[in-house]
């Protein structure tokens, strides 16, 4: 089941990007404290999000991609979504 939000859409899981890391790992980017905002948002709502390994690896050449209390990574490959060799 999804979540609602303000704009009447529901909202069943969010995928970050690299530009979202960047901008909430950096507290001098304009979008911060809107990154932050967002993150909040999520959580509250329990909303999951999810993190490419892409996305992981373009952020991890500028800085260190670190789990921290609240992470929970959900690992999987390619068959238990239903695709790629059996």
């Amino acid at each position: 089941m999804g979540r609602r939000v303000a704009w009447g859409a529901t909202l069943n899981s969010v995928l970050l990007d690299t530009s979202f890391l960047i901008t909430f790992a950096d507290p001098t980017r304009p979008h911060h404290q809107t990154a932050h905002l967002y993150l909040r948002e999520c959580v509250a709502r329990q909303v999951p999000m999810f993190l490419s390994t892409v996305v992981a690896s373009e952020f991890h050449v500028g800085q260190p991609v670190l789990l921290k209390d609240g992470f929970d990574p959900a690992w999987f490959n390619g068959g238990e979504m239903g695709i790629g060799a059996e």
